[in-house]
């Protein structure tokens, strides 16, 4: 995941689900456990719910 938020900026819901072969469920809880570590935060600028959000690095956002 490190290498895909480095290479494009971002990650989603889907991505991780493909990269590690995982459901809906999983993939959220990934991400809630990147999110609560402040490792990514959703694209302020994105949707806020739904598969298309896009999670970025937390240290490119609101300079964190």
């Amino acid at each position: 995941m490190e290498a895909h938020l480095k290479e494009y900026g971002w990650i989603t819901n889907k991505t991780i689900r493909n990269m590690f072969d995982l459901d809906v469920q999983q993939a959220t809880q990934i991400l809630n456990e990147l999110r609560a570590a402040n490792v990514v935060v959703k694209d302020p600028g994105g949707p806020k719910r739904g598969p298309s959000i896009r999670w970025l690095p937390a240290k490119h956002v609101g300079g964190r």
